[in-house]
């Protein structure tokens, strides 16, 4: 892997950065150049593959003497969870959107309820080139669950059985919790894998002014087509979205980056200053009749999540649906968007 940098972007509040990070590299077999039996260098002559990946990056400041009552009131929910399976060869990308409401107050324990919308898709195949696109169907469910803050901001959700453990920053207006699981077969091979990205900001008691706001937005989706093609997709710095006066539409000036393969043995090529011609998304404010929620729509694709207290951050899953026929694509993934 070569010497990679990142831009990191400050929410405004100092305790509170994102970036996406990008990595690339290849693989090489190696050789034995002296003959004693150890392979210690790279053949370049055999290059065996590459790797190319895209990551969602935030960082909090750490609080200090935090406890339960830290985290309080209302927080909107965006959560993105990717699962793959082996056997049968199966993946599936969802993402989620909802409204937790913290109360430290609660007895006998402090808990937090939630209310939440899930949608993705799964993918499969009968061939790399044969590729079926499901949609999972829209689910709503809603959740109390029992929560734990130590004194540096470390946040513990325990639905009972499987913790999830996340951070919140000094003043608990942002959380963000990341999971890991794997499963393997007696051999010890991983059969399936679960990762799973959440992000919280607090909501604010009225809606922040929005109107000719600009935002940078700072997103990593996974799209699909039935023909084979995968590819993780992101923006370039230079990417804007900006509000009109009145709040009701959102001009997208966007420069897409990432990684594309045509199927899964294909080599990964890069995604490199791809403009998108500008479009205008119709924007509403407080959607649903939460304080502080917000849904962007254009044609077959769509922004949907909520506004920090302060509203100098966004947190947005994206979901993208293309039905033409012989062109069937599906993406989906996690936004932040952060005021400039």
């Amino acid at each position: 892997f070569p010497p990679a940098s990142l831009a990191i972007n400050n929410t405004g509040n100092d305790n509170t950065l994102v970036f996406v990070q990008s990595d690339v590299g290849v693989r090489y077999e190696t050789i034995d150049t002296n003959n004693d039996g150890v392979k210690d260098a790279i053949n370049p002559d055999a290059k065996v593959g590459d790797e190319a990946s895209i990551g969602l990056g935030l960082m909090l400041k750490q609080g200090s003497g935090m406890d339960e009552s830290s985290l309080d009131g209302d927080y909107g929910l965006v959560s993105t969870t990717v699962d793959l399976t082996t056997t049968p060869p199966v993946g599936s990308i969802d993402s989620t959107v909802g409204v937790m409401s913290f109360d430290s107050a609660a007895a006998p324990t402090p808990n937090a309820s939630a209310t939440l919308e899930k949608v993705g898709f799964t993918r499969s195949g009968t061939s790399l080139t044969n590729i079926i696109l499901e949609d999972i169907p829209p689910t709503t469910e809603g959740a109390t669950i029992e929560y734990t803050v130590n004194e540096f901001g470390k946040v513990t959700l325990d639905p009972g059985g499987d913790p999830l453990d996340g951070w919140t920053n000094e003043d608990g207006s942002v959380i963000g919790f990341l999971h890991v699981d794997t499963i393997e077969d007696l051999s010890l091979q991983i059969t399936a894998v679960t990762h799973e990205i959440m992000v919280q900001v607090k909501l604010p008691a009225t809606t922040p002014a929005m109107g000719n706001a600009v935002f940078k937005l700072y997103p990593v989706a996974y799209g699909a087509d039935e023909n084979g093609m995968t590819e993780m997709v992101s923006l370039r710095s230079i990417s804007t979205l900006t509000f009109n006066a009145g709040a009701t539409e959102a001009t997208a000036d966007f420069t897409s980056r990432g990684y594309q393969r045509a199927t899964d043995i294909d080599q990964v090529e890069a995604l490199v200053d791809s403009d998108d011609a500008l479009f205008n998304y119709a924007v509403t404010m407080d959607a649903n009749g939460v304080t502080g929620a917000i849904d962007m729509n254009f044609s077959d694709s769509s922004l949907e999540g909520f506004i920090s207290a302060d509203g100098s951050m966004m947190v947005l899953r994206i979901i993208e649906s293309d039905d033409t026929a012989g062109e069937k694509f599906r993406a989906n993934g996690m936004v932040i968007g952060i005021r400039q």
